[in-house]
């Protein structure tokens, strides 16, 4: 029997430079981001099993 996957969007929110985007990039690629681009929206996806 099949599983369907469940999807989940997450969003953060927080102060300017304080490392929203590479705490999902390091989540989402299992590695830290070595150069720092400052963003104003990103989208990321990833597998996540639990």
């Amino acid at each position: 029997m099949v599983v369907p996957a469940n999807y989940i969007k997450c969003v953060v929110v927080g102060d300017d430079c304080v490392g929203k985007t590479s705490m999902l990039v390091s989540y989402a690629t299992k590695r830290f981001p070595t150069n720092c681009v400052p963003s104003a929206f990103d989208n990321y996806a990833g597998v996540i099993s639990l």
